[in-house]
């Protein structure tokens, strides 16, 4: 939770205007998403009372609220009202999912660019020290778990709003029956909370196999040449396929859990609101205020289980945020200095010599000599016709020389 807490910092403090926008959205929307709910009780009315004789209170307010504006109080003037309103609401709400996407990819662009300026900052060391696959999966899958992070966050933010101006119109009406609700919400939902436990370990079993994979991936690509040479196609797509089962199997638990989570807790929404409502029945409640109190305890449900289920993704997807913040920091760890005018130090080798076989090139000898913290070391077999250079701190001998055998013909 202090990590969530963390991440809607981070977002705020860095998108304040993303979220001023959204925030205006969402209030609009709650207004029209609220008189959607007003306008329930005199539909109820009208449908039972054709004279208009027998009314709720709410209705009576907005019977004077068309009269004021010189319309006829019939049923079909409140059925156009909610007409109308809905598809207000429905468009502010789709210019509030805009928003939140805004949010969701600016925060991918903010931490995309970070991390790379990070990474090319740093000595050759960073690579040398981190898995290929680890960094590849960072970038192409973890980051897009944080950016979706952050994107539930800001959805998140949105509902909570729009909940508490939901809620605001049963508290108007009977401020028992919603204390009812609520409790019974809280009594039967409290076992799901528990799940967040399960959640973070299947997110942190995600991010690792996740890693695996598109580590055995990158390997089994570059090698291909050799693969397809010494015959090994059986021995490395068995491996592929043994680390791509573990994968899968983490991911179908963890987003099991993640979306069963919202599933569990619709009904359970729906059981309060049945328990509120008979308790309104036994006192008496007008008809005409339940049916609001029920259509806005409706509305409230699929929030609360959409809020509930983002805030199971963040838990869900804490691992890869970690991993992501642990590279940079590693990376600002190993931060290469920088000259007089800013520029980080080049490698300048005194001496490259090369041998040629017919097209293949092979590499002879390399003088580090006079470079100041320089270690080079051969990284590929014989056969192969590239070079590493690996950079690190400490001392280096007066020539460095690497030798690599010639090519196979």
């Amino acid at each position: 939770m202090k990590i969530v807490f963390q991440l809607f910092r981070e977002l705020i403090g860095r998108f304040p205007i993303h979220f001023s926008i959204l925030l205006g959205l969402v209030l609009c929307q709650a207004f029209f998403g609220a008189l959607t709910v007003v306008a329930i009780a005199p539909i109820t009315d009208f449908l039972l009372d054709r004279t208009g004789s027998n009314v709720s209170q709410i209705t009576s307010y907005f019977s004077e609220a068309l009269t004021f504006f010189g319309l006829p109080v019939t049923l079909l003037s409140v059925f156009i009202f909610f007409a109308i309103v809905t598809v207000i609401n429905g468009i502010i709400a789709v210019f509030t999912r805009y928003a939140v996407l805004r949010v969701k990819y600016d925060v991918l662009i903010h931490l995309l660019v970070g991390i790379m300026g990070d990474i090319f900052r740093a000595r050759l060391v960073f690579f040398s020290e981190n898995r290929m696959g680890l960094l590849l999966n960072s970038f192409q899958q973890e980051v897009n778990k944080v950016g979706d992070s952050f994107g539930h966050i800001a959805s998140i933010f949105a509902n909570i709003v729009q909940v508490l101006v939901f809620l605001a119109v049963p508290l108007a009406l009977s401020s028992k029956l919603t204390a009812i609700f609520l409790g019974a919400l809280f009594i039967l939902g409290s076992p799901l909370y528990f799940l967040r436990r399960y959640t973070y370990r299947l997110g942190r079993k995600n991010t690792k196999t996740g890693n695996v994979l598109t580590e055995t991936l990158y390997q089994t690509l570059t090698a291909a040449k050799l693969i397809l040479a010494y015959g090994r196609q059986a021995l490395s797509i068995d491996r592929y396929d043994t680390v791509l089962r573990k994968h899968s199997k983490a991911a179908v638990s963890f987003h099991t859990l993640s979306t069963g989570v919202r599933e569990l807790f619709v009904p359970v929404g729906i059981v309060g609101a049945l328990v509120a409502i008979y308790a309104g029945y036994i006192e008496g409640v007008g008809l005409g205020e339940m049916a609001m109190v029920l259509f806005a305890f409706m509305k409230l449900i699929p929030i609360l289980a959409t809020t509930i289920q983002g805030k199971t993704y963040i838990e869900g997807f804490i691992p890869a945020y970690e991993q992501i913040n642990h590279l940079r920091q590693q990376a600002i760890h190993w931060a290469e200095p920088t000259g007089g005018h800013g520029q980080r130090q080049s490698l300048h080798p005194r001496g490259f010599a090369c041998r040629g076989w017919r097209r293949h090139l092979g590499v002879a000898w390399l003088d580090l000599s006079g470079v100041k913290g320089a270690q080079a070391r051969s990284w590929l077999p014989s056969s192969a016709k590239s070079l590493v250079l690996t950079s690190h701190s400490g001392a280096v001998s007066a020539t460095s020389k690497i030798g690599a055998d010639s090519p196979s013909r």
